[in-house]
């Protein structure tokens, strides 16, 4: 995911309250550790409970959930709090212990080598796009794209796409539509050193 700019919000029960006024309206769009694209990330938060981190970005507003089942999972949705990305990963080793592998139910590739991996996406019937680099591995799964993210040829991360966001990422053709709106600072005001701090 880009992370151009990213100013974290310390009021994520807020959004999570304004969410709950949406409804979820998806159908067989893809589904990714139990989060579907297109979905309200109010599903999110009924499947995993609050979020560990609410931040704005350059792309949209990201959502993370630290080992949320033993799984990392972060999600960008746009201005209506829609699901457009989801990203999950092993969590991160504690003090020098790896996490328990944990694997998404839908596709179970973390850890596995990248020729197992296609393997599996091909017997599904997900259509491999071409990709120049081989750090990814891009397929596309309905009207949705899943990339797995390589690291020595073994499948480190798994990126689910809406289509939307794989134009804009150049997997697929097409147009992108603009579906979030980065918020600006139009005024920053001025405020003294406090002298009991010094």
């Amino acid at each position: 995911m880009s992370r151009r700019h990213r100013d974290p919000v310390f009021a994520p029960a807020a959004l999570v309250a304004a969410a709950l006024l949406l409804t979820s309206g998806t159908s067989d769009r893809l589904h990714l550790a139990g989060v579907a694209l297109g979905a309200p990330v109010t599903d999110v938060v009924t499947l995993h409970g609050a979020p560990g981190l609410v931040a704005t970005t350059d792309d949209g507003i990201e959502w993370r959930w630290f080992d949320a089942t033993g799984i990392d999972v972060d999600l960008l949705t746009d201005d209506g709090l829609i699901v457009r990305q989801v990203l999950v990963a092993r969590p991160e080793p504690v003090r020098g212990v790896a996490a328990p592998l944990v694997q998404p139910p839908e596709f179970p590739l973390l850890a596995a080598q990248a020729s197992v991996a296609a393997k599996h996406m091909a017997s599904v019937g997900a259509r491999h796009l071409v990709e120049p680099e081989d750090t990814v591995s891009a397929w596309r799964v309905g009207a949705d794209v899943l990339v797995l993210e390589l690291v020595h040829a073994n499948v480190n991360k798994l990126l689910a796409l809406d289509d939307n966001a794989a134009v804009r990422f150049g997997y697929v053709a097409g147009q992108a539509q603009a579906q979030f709106r980065a918020p600006r600072l139009v005024r920053q005001f001025a405020v003294d050193y406090p002298k009991r701090a010094l």
